[in-house]
């Protein structure tokens, strides 16, 4: 938007000033919402304010609002959110804007929605606020300026059978235009909170602890896109296969014409249908729809990944080729709009879907209805890739895009597991994403919110929900991932004073997971979910070793692998005693896990104590940990890899520690023996990395995007050797690659290596920003590394 510029704040330590005092600007404005509406009443607002200038002011605006708000200045959209968080960090957004003489308008629709928002969305009660500094702070601050207040009253939220996903995603909705654009008369909003005092207060303030927003706004590109695939006369329903004679209508090539060029399509009065869209990719957006005439009848846009190969049913999982949809089954999450007759009304949903199908409905009111646009306002974290990876391998490049879109498309005011039935930041999830941006981009800036929301799920006695912003959840294994995210991103990127900010968290939730030792020492038994991998071994409800069956080694030696790498921070910020203590307990974890799961015979760890399983998983943390006897670490490896009876760990999460145990061995040429699975994912038809194997619920799942990480890190091998990549370490391990050429971010700048193997030796150039010096490694040479190029 022109004239408008974002600015980001400084967070203001410590945080418990938080409604305490005042610590920001916008905190001079009050927050307000409808007279009349009580506090957890569903609601959709319009606040406005028209306003003069007699001459050219620039000022900077700050906005939140409750549950979420679109802020438009003078028509255009300027702001939409706030970051989702909890209420004790609620994020509000500043821009820089330059206005000129004349007449302004700013405008926001703000809603509150209650149980229909998605889980993942926390929320105080209704309120809009909005700060302006300087001369403009008495005509646009809220609870100061005249703002006015519109009850619109066109929005009702709803389930129905065929909905995926709900509640945890947000339910269907529908917009009443004859309500929407009735235009009520606009009303004087009441305050709700605020301001806060300037002077000292002797007690902390109830409501939202604001904390400005670091992120990036949303990318907000109106797209339209897509290949008509049918259309259906009278409409598809839940209970009715999709017939091969959809594929031929004769309408098909209007409707797409529709999509292609604008060419409006006119549906006759009374008349019902639906026009089956394939977008061509997956997709997050905002539905959207422009029509004229068609008093009483709506218009529906039902957002899917895929087809179903059986009637409706919420948790199936059975899709088949996602390109083929005759005598399929179509449910997904809908967007209705309800058209009061008018020419040109506009509607856009308050709530995002996700998918790669579109199945736009028109039921019929007496007029006919003409469709003037059919699209979306696409919405994720705008990532710009600053990394390049090209190999000899073909279908090496053919998998990159598939496997970034896996992460863009789960990359949003949070990370999240997937977009269509979760939308929630796990830990465990969260590590690969993280570690795979800080692979492919410069900024970060997504990972440090992460990494914030993570620290800010601790329960009472310090441990880590399992994500957040979420409902209470359970996970036992994933506090023991969390010294390992804090640790990536010290070395990654390393920014000592967010570490430092995290570190009381860290040691709070090691410290629980310390006191669940039993007397053997062990952790166990674990409270929750002991969720380890997706593997059909293990059962669906568990997921990883049966608590019945007692401690679990995989978990106890992943605790073990975190320690060792919290002592390793604890170092980095000159905590002798305590990184020697972690290695003390680490060490005594490890001796017990040996004493009681390993198998001398086989070379191998247990998964249970009475030795009745083994896994990959357990030799993989075994390895990681860096702590079994050097004696034992050949024979164990060896055995991971030819044992043909060990659980196998799934592509899309666990196998990233498979692969990272590989890389520990220098066996590049096994990474590459596994790539089949995101190699052949295009042969289901899929445009993402789907949750797992067929048959998979979901079809795009962020942690499948971790075989991108281990390109850069493993196969080419750049990694850092000292905290904040201050030093690095190359060390391709190229299995059966002759080329591969990489540029990789770096906080100084860009790593670039292109790089020769034949017949054991590797040559080329590597290019080093500055400030960075490091080593390379090739087989059992060592090479220093300088800033700028050098000769391989």
């Amino acid at each position: 938007m022109k004239n408008v510029r974002r600015v980001y704040l400084p967070r203001y330590t410590p945080a418990a000033e938080a409604n305490l005092r005042a610590r920001y600007p916008i905190e001079k404005a009050a927050w307000i919402w409808a007279p009349g509406k009580q506090e957890g009443e569903l609601a959709v607002l319009r606040f406005e304010n028209r306003f003069r200038l007699n001459r050219s002011r620039k000022t900077i605006l700050h906005v939140s609002g409750d549950m979420r708000y679109r802020l438009y200045l003078d028509g255009e959209l300027m702001s939409l959110g706030p970051d989702r968080c909890d209420v004790n960090h609620w994020s509000f957004a500043s821009y820089e804007v330059c206005l000129a003489p004349g007449s302004h308008h700013l405008s926001a629709d703000v809603w509150w929605i209650g149980p229909y928002a998605p889980l993942v969305q926390k929320s105080w009660r209704g309120g809009f606020i909005l700060a302006a500094e300087g001369e403009l702070g008495p005509v646009l601050n809220t609870g100061e300026g005249e703002w006015a207040v519109q009850d619109l009253d066109a929005w009702s939220f709803d389930s129905w059978p065929g909905e995926v996903g709900s509640p945890a995603v947000g339910c269907c909705q529908t917009i009443d235009g004859k309500k929407l654009f009735a235009r009520p008369v606009p009303v004087q909003p009441v305050v709700v909170s605020g301001p806060m005092p300037v002077s000292e207060w002797s007690g902390v303030l109830p409501g939202w602890r604001l904390d400005p927003s670091e992120l990036a706004d949303q990318m907000g590109r109106v797209t339209r896109v897509g290949k008509v695939l049918g259309v259906i006369e009278g409409g598809l329903d839940l209970e009715t296969p999709l017939a091969a004679g959809a594929l031929e209508h004769p309408e098909i090539r209007a409707w797409q014409a529709l999509l292609d060029k604008g060419r409006p399509v006119s549906v006759a009065g009374g008349r019902s249908l639906s026009v089956l869209v394939d977008l061509g990719d997956y997709y997050c957006g905002y539905s959207r729809a422009t029509v004229s005439g068609g008093a009483g009848a709506d218009v529906s846009l039902i957002w899917a990944e895929g087809l179903f190969e059986r009637p409706a049913s919420r948790w199936s999982k059975h899709k088949g080729h996602r390109e083929q949809v005759v005598g399929k089954y179509y449910r997904g999450l809908r967007d209705t709009f309800v058209l009061d007759g008018a020419t040109d009304r506009s509607y856009e949903a308050c709530w995002w879907r996700s998918g790669r199908y579109l199945l736009v409905t028109i039921r019929g009111g007496k007029t006919p209805v003409c469709v003037r646009d059919i699209s979306f306002r696409e919405t994720r974290y705008p990532f710009e890739r600053d990394a390049r990876f090209e190999c000899d391998d073909p279908s090496i490049a053919a998998m990159i895009p598939l496997a970034e879109r896996s992460l863009l498309m789960n990359a949003h005011e949070t990370f999240m597991d997937c977009p269509h039935y979760e939308q929630a930041c796990y830990v465990g999830d969260g590590r690969l994403e993280m570690l795979t941006t800080y692979a492919l981009y410069a900024d970060d800036r997504l990972c440090r919110r992460g990494l914030r929301l993570i620290d800010w799920s601790r329960h009472q006695e310090g441990f880590l929900n399992s994500s957040y912003p979420a409902t209470p959840q359970i996970i036992s294994s994933f506090p023991m991932y969390w010294p390992l995210l804090v640790h990536d991103y010290l070395y990654w990127r390393g920014d000592k004073a967010i570490v430092r900010d995290l570190l009381p968290g860290v040691r709070a939730n090691q410290s629980w997971l310390e006191s669940l030792k039993g007397k053997d020492g062990l952790l166990h038994p674990l409270p929750g979910w002991p969720f380890v991998d997706t593997a059909p071994e293990w059962a669906s409800f568990i997921y990883g070793i049966d608590p019945a069956k007692g401690a679990s080694s995989i978990l106890n030696l992943l605790h073990v692998t975190a320690t060792m790498k919290l002592a390793e921070i604890e170092e980095v910020f000159g905590e002798k005693e305590l990184a020697a203590r972690n290695r003390r307990l680490a060490r005594d974890l490890f001796d017990g896990v040996m004493q009681r799961f390993w198998n001398p015979k086989r070379k191998l760890f247990a998964d249970d104590a009475g030795k009745t399983g083994y896994s990959e998983h357990a030799q993989c943390m075994a390895l990681l940990s860096g702590m079994m006897p050097k004696a034992l670490e050949k024979a164990c490896f060896k055995a991971l890899i030819e044992s043909p009876d060990l659980v196998r760990t799934q592509p899309c999460f666990w196998m990233f520690y498979l692969f990272e145990t590989y890389r520990r061995f220098n066996r590049g040429d096994l990474v590459l023996s596994k790539l089949d699975f995101w190699k052949r994912i295009p042969e289901s038809g899929l445009k993402t990395a789907p949750e797992m194997y067929e048959p998979s619920r979901s079809d795009c799942h962020g942690w499948g995007s971790h075989i991108l990480f281990h390109l850069f890190a493993t196969l080419l091998g750049i990694r850092p050797a000292a905290p904040g990549f201050a030093q690095v370490e190359i060390a391709p391990s190229p299995g059966a690659l002759r080329k591969i050429h990489g540029v990789l971010p770096h906080p100084n700048g860009l790593i670039k290596a292109d790089l020769t193997f034949e017949g054991g030796r590797c040559a080329g150039v590597v290019t080093l920003p500055k400030g960075v010096g490091g080593v390379f490694r090739f087989g059992n040479k060592r090479q220093p590394l300088k800033v700028g190029r050098n000769a391989i």
